[in-house]
């Protein structure tokens, strides 16, 4: 308006803007364009309506910025309801309240130690899982516990045993406990597991498999642990012969004695005796398994100068652990039989036979437990002459021996028997 209010001079010869067409020209179109304005609220926003008139719109102006569609802005305590995010970007989110729905949460850290995180209602607690742990409870919260190693059927590390023919031997190199961790073990066609080299007062072989035990070869026996307990009893000339061996047993102290030997002249030897009349707590192998003792040894005639035979070794310990199907089929496939006395000759008494050991045998799942084990104890050797006194026969586990004869003319002189051994074959309800 300070344009039209400061034209003071107007007269007809005026010319340009100020003259009067130039003036009418500029009324003219004030009126083409025009904004009038109609009513309103204070704070309400107003828009363009018909005829381009200004309208208040009934909506607040925002305090803040206006959001546009094509601007980069941050916005913040804003409430999306039920909206679609295409590939977004989230920077340091937070959540409250609860969710009664099924939620599949991937990568996800929970830092703040105000929260808590039940499982079957109790709290998890803890300041991590090391390695071997799992998440356990302790009655009140959800901790990290350590899980055992297991350890029935061994470790693997001596791979798979399979024998289809031939001898493979195992050299147990004098020790007392020998033990083989497989992953499996399979004997079939015609092959056989035997053992060298026992400890002088027998050797246990503990036989580990994480799978499957198949014993079907043909070979019998096929394991064979006979004369693999405690030595026989050296025979002496002209004393009476040396006693059997007393044997190995784990974490037990025998109180087992081989066969004694045989007198110089007179009356034998006494046989050796069993700790036990039968098996002892076998559920938890290892506190009462005990190998054969050995037979003792044959006395040599008084003044012949001829010596005893030696005493037949004790028949050795076998504990197999099958954590896998277990089959066993072959008549006599596993042996742990007493060794023979030696036999006798002119002046020179017969040694007595080795006690059995045994057998004890756990497995997981059974195929068929058909197959058969032999217990025997040894023989005594074949009678001697000239006086000679047999070495009497070592004991097993729960089997006495029996007294060795006396060749005096009229005694048989036949070195004295080892005493029967056990075995047991079960499913595994002790060990993991």
């Amino acid at each position: 308006m300070s344009d039209i209010t400061g034209i003071t001079n107007l007269n007809s010869s005026s010319a340009g803007d100020t003259s009067l067409t130039g003036i009418k020209a500029a009324v003219t179109n004030l009126n083409t364009d025009k904004q009038e304005k109609g009513s309103g609220t204070t704070g309400n926003l107003a828009a363009f309506g018909a005829s381009n008139v200004l309208a208040d719109t009934g909506k607040v102006a925002p305090a803040g910025a206006i959001v546009g569609t094509s601007d980069t802005q941050t916005l913040t305590n804003k409430t999306l309801t039920s909206p679609t995010v295409n590939t977004p970007t989230i920077t340091s989110p937070s959540t409250s309240g609860t969710d009664s729905g099924t939620e599949t949460l991937q990568n996800k850290t929970i830092l703040d130690s105000a929260n808590t995180i039940k499982i079957g209602g109790l709290p998890v607690t803890g300041s991590g899982i090391a390695s071997g742990q799992v998440l356990g409870s302790n009655g009140s919260n959800i901790v990290p516990v350590t899980v055992a190693t297991p350890k029935f059927g061994g470790t693997g590390t001596d791979g798979a045993l399979s024998i289809t023919s031939g001898t493979t031997t195992i050299d147990c190199a004098n020790a007392a406990v020998v033990t083989k961790n497989y992953t499996s073990i399979s004997i079939t066609g015609t092959g056989v597991l035997a053992f060298s080299n026992p400890h002088t007062n027998g050797t246990i072989v503990i036989l580990k498999s994480q799978g499957a035990v198949t014993l079907t070869s043909s070979g019998a026996p096929m394991i064979n642990m006979s004369g693999m307990g405690a030595a026989g009893g050296t025979g002496n000339t002209n004393i009476a012969g040396n006693p059997g061996s007393v044997p190995n047993g784990t974490f037990y102290t025998s109180a087992m004695v081989g066969g004694a030997g045989g007198a110089q002249a007179g009356s034998s030897g006494a046989a050796g005796v069993a700790p036990f009349s039968s098996t002892v707590n076998m559920g938890k192998y290892g506190n009462v398994l005990i190998v054969g003792a050995g037979g003792g040894g044959g006395g040599g005639d008084a003044g012949g100068g001829h010596a005893g035979q030696t005493g037949g070794r004790g028949g050795g310990g076998l504990i197999l652990e099958c954590n896998g199907a277990f089959n066993f089929t072959t008549s006599s496939g596993i042996s742990i039989a007493g060794a023979a006395g030696a036999n006798g000759s002119t002046g020179s008494g017969a040694g007595g036979g080795g006690g059995a050991g045994f057998v004890y045998i756990l497995y997981t799942s059974l195929t068929a437990n058909s197959g058969t084990i032999t217990v025997s104890g040894g023989t005594g050797g074949t009678a001697g002459t000239n006086n000679s006194v047999a070495g009497s026969g070592g004991a097993s586990q729960i089997n006495n021996g029996t007294i060795g004869g006396n060749y005096n003319g009229a005694g048989t002189g036949v070195g004295g028997a080892g005493g029967v051994g056990w075995s047991s074959v079960s499913i595994n309800n002790e060990f993991i």
